[in-house]
């Protein structure tokens, strides 16, 4: 009998490997399915990326898990849905891209003009961008096939994008590491103190506090009764002091140095937008070493801004937050935090924020005010905390960052509390003119007389011997155009006070026109045996934390 012309089939073993080898996930197929994740979680990356100098990682953790559980939940009702799963992947990839940049194309339609700005209304943007997706899903369920190259494309595009916000921040978190690790370089130091008793040191820093002559001709206030108290508790008043930089960060890090930036960061690249030398420079300051190998101890505080946290401070005092109650922080989203507030409003989210903003306002005023109320609490706890350091004994440097009278405007003249309409921010996008210029005003009131109060009675637990410096880091900026920066905006910007109570004749160095980067250098040539040349009084403006931009500022006549 002749056998027929069939091949013999596949044995059972051989039909069970091919089915577990077709059941089996490969690495291309797990990165394609994970790829809208890797979509969603550019997003609130790309913004700590941005600003990870400025805050601290975990303010992130929030935003990042959110986005991820989104994308998940997303990507699996699409995978329901559609067959076979290039199709979903590429709905569900298309569904992240539209929430994510809803809020980046909202606001830029707000920019371009006329043409445009009648879409940038959530009822007419959000249906539109609803219709797309809707759209787009039922294409895709309409078309038979589908280009596997699709696909792979979208998954190519998550992945490379989310490396470009992802390897800035962990070469950052390498760089912090390592920091944490390094030993805090200790100079040999010649400096002595003048006398067995070592004055204790108050740096304190009023963010955003402009000059007397600039506060009356810009934002027409008087502040001379407040000089007037100061000069009558032995301070000099540098009456033409202006800031070396128009930045806090800028600033502080060449005043806490003693030397213009140039000197400071060395060899940077002075057109990079890195500002991780600056921050490194901030938090290993010159000043701080200086005054430790004199035996002082560093004191700083909590300030709701990363940067000037100097938590490598011998003590680092924060306020105790318990009264807030948690409760409260969760109704109405209310425990928003600034880097929260900012991520939500670049995705389509914002549309049920905002909505839920002007009706939680109407029906509860104020409850969205647990991050201003936090800021608050910072603000007096570091200021109240100044005489009970001067009442320890041994000798303090203390550097107290004040955010204020800079914005947030938190205090009414007599310290009452403000309501506010929208996410918490320390930027002075709050509000501009004259609107401005009456709560920068009503803020600096109730600060000056909380500050007379303190300053009374640091001086009475020093029994007078203390050294205090009250100075701006920068002047304020309501009247400013940072786009288009007038001359007089510069000016209000540079100009700042600048306050000295230095015992035992020690105000004979001052000088009206002296600036932050001879502070120090003028102290510890009096006090302490320094050998310290004063430095050109130079004034440096620029439109940001960078240091390319800078533009030279002619001092006041």
């Amino acid at each position: 009998m002749k056998m027929t012309g069939l091949a013999p089939g596949p044995t059972r073993d051989a039909q069970a490997s091919g089915t577990a080898r077709r059941a089996r996930p490969t690495l291309g197929r797990w990165l394609m399915w994970a790829s809208p994740a890797a979509i969603a979680l550019y997003s609130p990356l790309a913004l700590l990326a941005v600003n990870q100098l400025e805050v601290e990682s975990f303010v992130a953790a929030r935003s990042v898990l959110a986005s991820l559980g989104l994308a998940v939940a997303v990507t699996a009702l699409c995978g329901l849905l559609l067959r076979p799963a290039e199709k979903a992947v590429v709905l569900a990839c298309a569904i992240m891209i539209a929430f994510f940049t809803y809020g980046h194309i909202y606001d830029a339609l707000k920019q371009f003009g006329p043409a445009t700005s009648y879409l940038a209304r959530h009822r007419y943007l959000f249906p539109l961008d609803t219709l797309l997706i809707f759209g787009l899903a039922f294409l895709l369920a309409r078309t038979p096939t589908l280009r596997p190259a699709l696909a792979r494309w979208l998954t190519a595009f998550g992945w490379i994008l989310l490396a470009f916000p992802l390897i800035p921040l962990l070469q950052q978190q390498g760089r912090d590491w390592m920091s944490s690790w390094k030993e805090r370089e200790t100079s040999p130091s010649t400096l002595a103190a003048d006398g067995e008793d070592l004055p204790d040191v108050f740096y304190i820093i009023l963010d955003g506090y402009g000059r007397s002559d600039v506060l009356k001709t810009s934002y027409g206030f008087d502040n001379t009764p407040f000089l007037d108290f100061l000069r009558s508790r032995g301070f000099y008043v540098a009456d033409k002091a202006m800031s070396n930089y128009s930045r806090t960060l800028l600033s502080l890090t060449s005043s806490l140095n003693m030397d213009q930036l140039d000197q400071v960061l060395g060899e940077v690249n002075l057109n990079s937008v890195d500002r991780t030398p600056l921050y490194e420079q901030l938090h290993h300051n010159r000043v701080f070493g200086l005054f430790r190998s004199l035996g002082y101890s560093t004191v700083a505080f909590e300030t709701g801004y990363h940067p000037t946290e100097l938590t490598d401070a011998d003590e680092f005092l924060t306020p105790n937050y318990e009264d807030f109650g948690q409760s409260r922080a969760v109704y109405a989203g209310a425990g928003l935090n600034e880097f929260e507030g900012l991520f939500l409003q670049t995705t389509m989210a914002t549309v049920a924020f905002d909505f839920y903003l002007h009706d939680i306002q109407r029906r509860a005023p104020g409850v969205i005010d647990y991050e201003y109320d936090k800021h608050r609490t910072r603000v007096l706890f570091t200021i109240s905390s100044l005489s009970d350091i001067a009442a320890r004994p041994s000798a303090h440097f203390v550097f107290a960052h004040i955010i204020s009278p800079h914005p947030p405007f938190v205090f009414g003249p007599r310290g009452e509390k403000l309501i506010h309409q929208g996410v918490f921010s320390l930027g002075d996008g709050c509000c501009q003119g004259d609107d401005y210029v009456q709560r920068y005003v009503a803020q600096m009131q109730y600060l000056n007389g909380a500050l007379r109060v303190e300053i009374d009675e640091i001086l009475e637990a020093s029994a007078g011997d203390v050294i205090i410096i009250l100075q701006g880091d920068h002047g304020p900026a309501g009247l400013l155009d940072w786009g288009e920066p007038s001359d007089a905006g510069i000016r209000d910007r540079m100009a700042i006070l600048n306050a000295y109570h230095l015992p035992r004749a020690g105000a004979d160095a001052l000088y009206p026109a002296i600036t932050p980067v001879n502070t120090f250098r003028v102290i510890l040539d009096r006090y302490f045996g320094g050998d310290f040349d004063l430095l050109e009084d130079a004034s440096y403006f620029s439109a940001t934390s960078g240091l390319s931009d800078m533009i030279r500022v002619a001092p006041s006549p």
